[in-house]
């Protein structure tokens, strides 16, 4: 099986790692430390290299924040989900992580997304490449395996706070443009015409 893992360039020392523990499961770990061609166009090589994996991991370390070159494979990786329904988008948190929204876009809102989190990545770590193994291979227990919802009370509090901006501002414009207030008002100003 091959993977494609995203991280940050701050993140390179848990490549090896991962290699180093996901190689005995015969999963392969592509990732542009090893893999990329001098020369030749970067963008392209991730993105044919996510192509050509069967999942994308997305590694994220609270301690470290994310470049731009990483968030440039979300995007790639992203768009390699929603064109191949086969493709899986794993999200492996370190430390206190949290999932890039953009993760929670791949599953429908009434889904929770697996992750795969080592809080102590020292103590934590077998058993966090244990979790992502069984989650590549389709044979995980979900009930031992962190979940996050795709919409979170968060989201629902963001949207209920644009609502009323939203709402706030279409009475500014309505009083501001002198609109009627109701629709029986705007017919009865249409029909004065």
């Amino acid at each position: 099986m091959n993977v494609f893992v995203s991280y940050s360039s701050e993140s390179r020392h848990w490549i090896d790692l991962l290699k180093s523990s996901l190689a005995p499961y015969d999963i392969n770990v592509w990732s542009d430390i090893d893999e990329l061609a001098a020369g030749l166009n970067w963008s392209e090589q991730i993105e044919e290299a996510i192509k050509k994996s069967e999942a994308v991991i997305i590694l994220v370390d609270s301690s470290i924040g994310t470049d731009e070159r990483q968030r440039r494979t979300w995007q790639l990786a992203l768009e390699a989900v929603w064109s191949d329904t086969n493709k899986r988008l794993i999200p492996f948190l370190l430390h206190d992580a949290e999932p890039p929204a953009f993760t929670r876009a791949t599953i429908s809102a009434d889904e929770n997304l697996p992750v795969v989190r080592a809080k102590d990545p020292v103590k934590d770590w077998d058993q966090a490449i244990g979790n992502l193994v069984a989650l590549l291979r389709k044979n995980a227990d979900l009930s031992q395996i962190e979940q996050v919802p795709a919409i979170t009370e968060r989201d629902r509090e963001k949207h209920r706070v644009r609502q009323a901006q939203i709402a706030d501002y279409v009475e500014r414009l309505k009083t501001k443009m002198n609109l009627p207030a109701n629709p029986a008002e705007w017919k009865a100003r249409r029909s004065q015409r």
